[in-house]
């Protein structure tokens, strides 16, 4: 489970620090960025939303042609959806350009994790 801890110091800087659960916060963690000890830390549950990403499809097809002619797909993407911290995956079949993957990840962008998994995989993109 991924964890978000928010520290503060005196001077009223404040940092969070993203890590999972089963590891315990080091004190190096708990100093802002100009020096000053955190004097509160709190510890935030992570939402279980999906994590959206894109993968470049471009690949080297003929090394042997010229180049600009060796390559395939380097313009197209994958819709790639993860748990946050999670290690399942579900890719896309199928390849988008640029403008098409965006408006794709904005379908799910925000949902639960579970959900985009089960609309990823049902409608078969």
């Amino acid at each position: 489970m991924r964890i978000y801890w928010l520290y503060v110091c005196d001077f009223g800087h404040a940092w969070h620090i993203e890590r999972d659960d089963e590891i315990v916060p080091n004190f190096a963690e708990q100093i802002c960025s100009k020096g000053h000890p955190a004097v509160t830390g709190s510890r935030h549950v992570a939402m279980d939303l999906v994590e959206i990403r894109f993968r470049p499809a471009g690949r080297v097809v003929n090394p042997k042609r010229p180049p600009g002619k060796q390559n395939a797909y380097e313009k197209d993407f994958h819709l790639v959806l993860t748990a946050v911290g999670g290690t399942e995956e579900v890719v896309s079949q199928q390849l988008y350009k640029w403008r098409e993957v965006l408006a794709l990840a904005e379908r799910f962008q925000g949902r639960l994790v579970e959900e985009c998994f089960r609309r990823m995989r049902e409608s078969g993109l």
